[in-house]
């Protein structure tokens, strides 16, 4: 992730993620991704967004990924997806998220990026986020 001025490369204990497998199994990273469905379905997560999200691989593999949105406390995000795409990658801060046990919380950054396949095809639409800055949502009418 240099490529993106992100620093994404050291688990919790201080050690370098260097493989795939590595990051798989790491519970500070969650990582998401979802195919180009018109209603775009989970197609992966690694152990750290399975926790999060209190989802089996399973499950979040038939989910669409609108259903770890909180709409109505969310302002409209279609334009900079679109952009992420266009661009190849880009940031969403602060998005507030909910678990398939109901669970709502804010992930302060999360580093997106468009996946295309060998041909160039996009395929889908990846995420990466530091569970290191994710909150409880608090709901800002209730003081």
């Amino acid at each position: 992730f240099q490529w993106m001025e992100a620093n994404l490369s050291q688990d919790d204990d201080g050690e370098t993620i260097t493989t795939a497998k590595e990051l798989d199994v790491n519970t500070r990273f969650g990582v998401l991704s979802h195919g180009t469905q018109p209603d775009p379905i989970f197609n992966y997560g690694n152990t750290a967004a399975l926790q999060l999200f209190e989802q089996k691989i399973e499950t979040l593999c038939q989910t669409p990924s609108r259903c770890s949105t909180v709409p109505e406390l969310m302002e409209d995000r279609s334009d900079l997806i679109n952009d992420i795409e266009i661009r190849g990658w880009g940031y969403i801060d602060d998005a507030i998220r909910i678990s398939a046990k109901g669970n709502i919380f804010v992930i302060g950054q999360i580093v997106a990026w468009a996946l295309f396949d060998d041909d160039g095809n996009r395929i889908g639409l990846a995420a990466i986020y530091d569970r290191n800055g994710v909150t409880a949502y608090v709901d800002p009418t209730e003081s």
